[in-house]
């Protein structure tokens, strides 16, 4: 039971990035995320400061959260992720996000479909 997603937020080239997972949320909660970085400016949320960028979108979405981490948890949505350098937004599949999960931000980043 439960409509399961997960958010992922890229931190520094280096660092691992910040899971963010709903057990109710479910596709709602990744549109409250994308709705949240794209009022980002009117929120004061500083992109390229990426400590800044994810506590201001925790904020944002924290009536979703059910979990906090560096993995991902069950899931039954493509996998949002959000560039906290650049505020970009794509999606990956479950399989591509669990082919990912462990590494830098940087790797999560060569991994973004061309625009």
């Amino acid at each position: 039971m439960g409509d399961r997603s997960n958010v992922v937020i890229l931190q520094r080239p280096h660092d691992p990035p910040v899971v963010l997972y709903s057990h109710w949320g479910g596709y709602e909660f990744q549109k409250e995320a994308e709705r949240a970085i794209q009022a980002a400016g009117d929120m004061g949320v500083r992109i390229g400061d990426a400590s800044y960028f994810t506590r201001k979108l925790v904020k944002e979405v924290l009536d979703h959260i059910s979990g906090i981490g560096t993995t991902l948890d069950d899931n039954e949505y493509p996998v949002l992720v959000i560039d906290s350098l650049d505020g970009a937004l794509w999606t990956v599949t479950e399989r591509e996000a669990s082919l990912l999960v462990g590494v830098s931000s940087d790797r999560w980043r060569r991994a973004r479909p061309e625009v």
